[in-house]
């Protein structure tokens, strides 16, 4: 039941990113790091001077070294950006190797193995939330049938 208002440790994103090249800021001063990494999530954005200063925060920055490890951010999207000055270039989010990382610390691997990665209202195939007469919260087991008939609702 933790979400991102509950544990500080959890985000939610919907994984569309951005990078940005600007020389000035809105309000015409020059900017002194002039590449913005642009997120869904938390503070917001990241700014640098360019990828190998990423790469030098993602030493000491979670955020950082999240964005490195699951995106396809690379330093040709930098020259890029340069080339483009203003335009918002999408940044994706893997999901692919993510899920893996994920299943390899809950130690399930195999794909075709129902793992709660994603989705925190689901906690088995065969189970749901449900909430009793006194409006507690528990985990329902459904029969098999039911199961079924949920899946193509």
């Amino acid at each position: 039941m933790d979400s991102p208002s509950t544990n500080p440790n959890l985000i939610a994103t919907f994984g569309t990113y951005h990078l940005v090249f600007s020389t000035n800021t809105r309000t015409g001063n020059e900017n002194v790091k002039k590449f913005s990494l642009v997120y869904d999530f938390g503070r917001r954005f990241l700014k640098c001077n360019n990828y190998q200063e990423l790469e030098r925060q993602a030493v000491t920055n979670d955020l950082v070294r999240f964005f490195l490890k699951y995106t396809n951010l690379c330093d040709e999207m930098f020259t890029i950006a340069v080339h483009n000055e203003g335009m918002h270039i999408p940044v994706t989010f893997d999901i692919v190797k993510y899920n893996n990382d994920i299943r390899k610390k809950l130690g399930v691997e195999d794909y075709h193995e129902y793992a709660m990665v994603f989705n925190p209202f689901k906690p088995k195939k065969t189970s749901r939330w449900d909430v009793d007469e006194n409006d507690n919260i528990y985990y329902k087991e459904i029969d098999k049938k039911e199961s079924v008939d949920a899946e193509w609702e």
